[in-house]
């Protein structure tokens, strides 16, 4: 990764895998390469994983400058049967995100802020958990 277009997703990867936990927590079979994915997870990812989206716009303020804003959404899922698990993951995502100054396209985000923090739901294959950010930088 790393185009212009991506950076915000480069930045969100570098993030997560710089905390050990929280890749332990969704790693597949061992491999904590996987269990985070951008956009989709593929067929055969197993849960528990964590799926994340991106939205970014430019706002030009002064004609010169500009800023970005956008918005990321992670979904938490799980199969467990308990809650317990699906909330601990949630925990130790919220743990590295909560605030984070992320630093991607010779950039610093001013932060991460979250803006919404849904509780699990249960849905036929387990748990889902939707958490919202928003980020921005100039």
């Amino acid at each position: 990764m790393g185009t212009d277009g991506t950076a915000l997703i480069d930045a969100i990867y570098d993030e997560a895998a710089g905390d050990t936990t929280l890749m332990a927590a969704v790693a597949q079979t061992g491999d904590l390469a996987k269990g985070f994915y951008y956009d989709e997870a593929p067929d055969e990812a197993a849960m528990p994983y964590i799926v994340f989206k991106t939205t970014e716009k430019i706002l030009n303020h002064d004609f010169v400058d500009y800023y970005v804003s956008g918005t990321v959404m992670f979904n938490v899922y799980d199969s467990n049967t308990s809650i317990t698990n699906i909330a601990s993951i949630k925990d130790k995502l919220t743990a590295v995100f909560d605030r984070a100054v992320l630093t991607y396209s010779g950039k610093t985000a001013v932060g991460c802020l979250r803006t919404n923090d849904g509780d699990p739901e249960r849905t036929k294959d387990g748990w889902v958990s939707t958490l919202i950010y928003e980020v921005s930088y100039s």
